[in-house]
């Protein structure tokens, strides 16, 4: 990376590591005890805040601890920073646009559907390629428009 885009990640995990700081003072969390309690990994380096639960099984491990880029709050998080034998799934949320298509695009199938259900065959229409290549998007919006179908014939 460029340094100006190393400075700028560098601000952002600061700032969000000042926020999480905020929050479990709130939460009446002392940081210096939460700070010893932290435990060590087999490097002995400090882990995080979420990975005191690991012995115990209870925790949730972080998905971006083990990444490239790393975790932005570091020893704060809340999440387990021990490597863990299941994968951690991370949802990453789609982008504004492509919240929008889909919603657009489901409410003209809902549209279509309303206006002739009796014929109306979801598996007839061509989706865009932004649901053909997230899966979960597309059963989602299937699942959507299958349930508004659904409505439409029993009212």
């Amino acid at each position: 990376p460029q340094p100006q885009q190393r400075r700028d990640a560098a601000q952002r995990r600061s700032l969000r590591r000042r926020q999480v700081a905020k929050q479990l003072q709130a939460e009446g969390h002392e940081l210096e005890t939460v700070m010893q309690a932290i435990p060590l990994d087999e490097d002995h380096v400090k882990t995080s805040f979420g990975s005191i639960l690991h012995a115990s099984g209870n925790c949730r491990p972080c998905a971006f601890a083990l990444s490239r880029e790393g975790c932005e709050v570091g020893d704060l998080c809340r999440y387990c920073h021990f490597k863990h034998d299941r994968p951690t799934k991370v949802r990453v949320r789609p982008c504004k646009g492509k919240r929008d298509r889909y919603r657009k695009l489901l409410d003209k199938l809902m549209g279509k559907a309303e206006s002739d259900s009796c014929n109306f065959d979801i598996s007839a229409e061509i989706l865009p390629s932004f649901l053909q290549c997230d899966q979960h998007m597309k059963d989602k919006f299937i699942r959507n428009l299958t349930q508004h179908i659904e409505q439409i014939r029993t009212a």
